[in-house]
């Protein structure tokens, strides 16, 4: 793999992990998960665009990414739910559960974007901020 993308793949990580341990100080690690998303993008459009592409190939080529993809998806859905429903209890079952159901159809971020308008509006103060653009 391309050295320049390795090095993109772990300044995002970084930007993650820093974000995870403390939030309150570094507010903007989610733009190391929209490094993860234009990686991501490019890596697809990489693979895409390397072969004669025809319809039956595009169904294969999802097909895969599903078979790989979602049955973990779902088997981490099915415990967390259970972990939050044994261990912390009704409290936080009613958030918790609109967000699993969510979870379930594929659609959290809809959820999310619903839940709280502010996350372009932070991108766009970052980069009014520091020039960017």
């Amino acid at each position: 793999m391309r050295e320049d993308i390795q090095c993109l793949r772990g300044i995002a990580i970084i930007l993650v992990f820093i974000f995870h341990l403390c939030p309150n100080v570094f507010m903007n690690g989610f733009l190391g998960v929209d490094i993860f998303f234009v990686i991501s993008g490019f890596l697809m459009a990489q693979n895409l665009t390397r072969t004669d592409l025809r319809m039956r190939d595009f169904m294969r080529f999802y097909y895969k990414r599903f078979r790989r993809i979602l049955p973990l998806y779902y088997l981490m859905i099915i415990i967390i739910v259970i972990m939050v429903h044994l261990y912390l209890g009704d409290y936080l079952w009613e958030n918790n559960n609109r967000y699993s159901i969510a979870s379930l159809f594929l659609v959290t971020n809809q959820l999310v974007i619903h839940d709280q308008n502010d996350y372009f509006r932070e991108v766009s103060f970052i980069i009014a901020h520091f020039n960017i653009g």
